[in-house]
């Protein structure tokens, strides 16, 4: 599931937050489980993304890859 509704809240699973940023999942969730992207779970244990944070990290990783370091 690509998005969830969570009250007035959309959230992005790990697939659509990987997709946004141009990274595989597995890289997104390394990212989230280091606290680099922050995340929340439903009750089934899954990665869930506010857009906002996704595009946040989005700006920070594109400002820290012209200087030549990780994001995060």
């Amino acid at each position: 599931m690509a998005r969830e509704k969570s009250g007035d809240v959309s959230l992005l699973g790990l697939v659509e937050a990987a997709r946004r940023l141009g990274l595989c999942p597995a890289t997104v969730k390394s990212y989230a489980d280091d606290g680099a992207i922050p995340m929340l779970r439903d009750s089934a244990r899954r990665r869930l993304f506010l857009p906002q944070d996704v595009e946040a990290f989005a700006q920070r990783r594109k400002a820290e890859k012209s200087k030549g370091k990780r994001a995060g």
